[in-house]
């Protein structure tokens, strides 16, 4: 297999194994293919919850369980949220 690398690439590479991270062009290579076949799949599991999250939810839509919120409720929420947040970030520091 040949592969045409930009001169940036080249460099790019060359200065990894300069560093002393690789021993060669493959493993550099070969890292690279692992990492983007690890955040593919990351993307992936992402993907699936996303739409498993939307269906819930629509099913939730459909089935009437929702709230509805004006100006007035909806500051009140923010700020119930704002509260709880504050309370498990100070959970976690101490």
């Amino acid at each position: 297999m040949n592969v045409s690398l930009t001169p940036d690439l080249a460099q790019r590479i060359q200065k990894k194994i300069e560093d002393g991270n690789y021993h060669s062009a493959t493993e550099v290579i070969r890292a690279a293919l692992f990492l983007l076949e690890e955040r593919e799949e990351r993307d992936r599991l992402k993907l699936e919850t996303l739409r498993t999250e939307i269906a819930i939810g629509s099913e939730q839509l459909k089935n009437g369980n929702y709230s509805e919120y004006d100006e007035r409720s909806i500051s009140t929420l923010i700020d119930e949220i704002q509260t709880e947040g504050r309370k498990k970030i100070s959970s976690h520091d101490g």
